[in-house]
């Protein structure tokens, strides 16, 4: 009998990285164990309920599925601050796919090891036959969208110096040329998971349109900056 709660503790210590005052960033472990609780809901959703998984090969694909960042973190390949800013690479599935085996090989037998271990390297392959995998990368990727995607933007622009008004431009120039549509179309496979994912669009859509009228202040009044200062505002008409 494998040891579920066994194997979150692991995780957790895998996954959580000291901020060196003593802190812990816990940016990346609660993102893997939002996935993995995003993974077990898709795989109840109607649609997909006909459908036998492994729990335990879920439970570890999703707690690993972003683990490479924190190999490359303490290989001093990038700092804390840079983890989980990007889409995670092939490289990166591979490293975290063998530190999840030297975390787990006492405690998981080989068997579910080896599943679990193909499962996290096939994560950016959109034809992988593992459906524990599918279920990771659906909720991985829908991790991206919505409210959330906020959240890692937030992280992404403040790690690069850059300030609220980049973040509101970005998501404006990502929705003018139909970056999310495509992410909808190429990223999730689920029917079921790609209408939450449309949902989750229109309720950004809203947030960041607020957030900008905010940022200018425009529920307060007409402005006063000069138009040097006011340059670097975005434009939200």
């Amino acid at each position: 009998m494998i040891d579920l709660e066994d194997i979150r503790n692991r995780a957790r210590r895998d996954l959580v990285v000291a901020t060196g005052q003593g802190a812990e960033d816990i940016y990346l472990w609660e993102r893997s164990l939002r996935v993995t609780d995003a993974a077990f809901k898709i795989a109840s959703l109607p649609e997909l309920t006909k459908h036998a998984y492994d729990p335990a090969v879920l439970t570890i694909t999703g707690l690993y599925h972003d683990a490479g960042w924190i190999s490359q973190y303490n290989d001093g390949e990038i700092a804390r601050e840079q983890i989980g800013c990007k889409l995670t690479s092939p490289v990166q599935r591979e490293l975290g796919a063998a530190l999840m085996e030297r975390s787990l090989q006492e405690v998981v037998p080989a068997d579910t090891l080896r599943v679990a271990s193909t499962a996290i390297r096939s994560l950016n392959d959109h034809d992988v036959d593992i459906y524990e995998a599918q279920l990771v990368a659906d909720a991985a990727n829908l991790d991206a969208f919505g409210a959330l995607g906020l959240w890692h933007l937030a992280r992404k622009h403040t790690n690069e110096g850059r300030g609220l008004a980049a973040a509101i431009e970005t998501w404006q120039a990502q929705k003018q040329y139909g970056y999310w549509s495509a992410r909808v179309k190429d990223s999730l496979r689920f029917a079921a998971v790609k209408r939450i994912a449309q949902e989750r669009l229109a309720v950004f859509d809203r947030m960041i349109q607020q957030l900008a009228a905010h940022h200018q202040g425009a529920d307060i009044g007409a402005g006063v900056l000069e138009p040097a200062e006011a340059r670097d505002m975005p434009d939200i008409a």
